[in-house]
């Protein structure tokens, strides 16, 4: 199933690095790990000014650098999660730009709501 989500409209005051460590609390806490380019189409790329863009080789990485660039845009996170010890998991993709856009692959909609819920509701 797959799931794509598009806010327009978000809180100017929204924190995005609280937001992604939100979603990686959750990730952790669900015992969940990934979030490393499985193929060609994942991406963690961040855009610091127009004339520098850092892409991150993994999950860990990309939050170093969104600590260090917290004020970076757009932001796109496309990864691939799987839960520890079970054959759950999902892919995402995250883009934030002015907007926030998100787009979830998965075979449960709890697991979808909860990634939502996590990174746009309590950061």
């Amino acid at each position: 199933m797959e799931d794509s989500r598009d806010y327009s409209v978000y809180s100017s005051n929204l924190d995005i690095l609280s937001a992604f460590q939100c979603f990686q609390e959750y990730l952790h806490e669900a015992k969940y790990e990934g979030g490393k380019k499985t193929n060609t189409t994942h991406e963690l790329k961040l855009t610091v000014s127009h004339y520098r863009t850092l892409l991150a080789s993994d999950f860990d990485e990309f939050m170093r650098l969104l600590a260090k660039f917290p004020n970076s845009l757009p932001v796109t996170v496309h990864t691939f999660w799987k839960k520890k010890k079970s054959d759950k998991s999902f892919a995402n993709y995250i883009y934030v730009k002015g907007d926030v856009g998100s787009k979830t692959t998965c075979d449960s909609t709890n697991l979808f709501k909860m990634v939502q819920y996590k990174m746009f509701l309590f950061a």
